[in-house]
């Protein structure tokens, strides 16, 4: 799943690859991550993959379309794959409200503790 959005202004190219879907030595810097996001040129790219970021807070979310809010914000909508190395066992996560800081989407949950 991928799609291409302009958030604050700046084109967003939002996708999913599946850990196993992805090479050893991303692995090894990003660890097991699912929904990634790089900043392009405009909403047809070019998007350069080598700059994208994973989405940290949820490491197993999965299949996260980018929703724009009533509030003019944005959230990730998606599933957390409990299974991450079996057949997937998908639960429906709450939204999750986000922005675009330094490029890449981060979560504006509270922390939790």
């Amino acid at each position: 799943m991928s799609q291409a959005r302009i958030v604050d202004g700046q084109p967003l190219l939002v996708f999913t690859c599946h850990p196993d879907q992805q090479p050893p030595e991303q692995l090894s810097r990003f660890g097991r991550r699912c929904t990634w996001s790089v900043a392009g040129d405009s909403l047809t790219g070019p998007w350069d993959l080598d700059r994208a970021r994973p989405f940290e807070s949820e490491p197993a979310l999965t299949a996260a379309p980018l929703v724009h809010r009533r509030d003019g914000g944005w959230a990730l909508l998606g599933f957390r794959n409990l299974e991450p190395d079996e057949a997937p066992l998908l639960e429906v996560v709450d939204p999750i409200p986000v922005a675009l800081r330094g490029g890449r989407l981060v979560d504006l949950r509270p922390a939790r503790g």
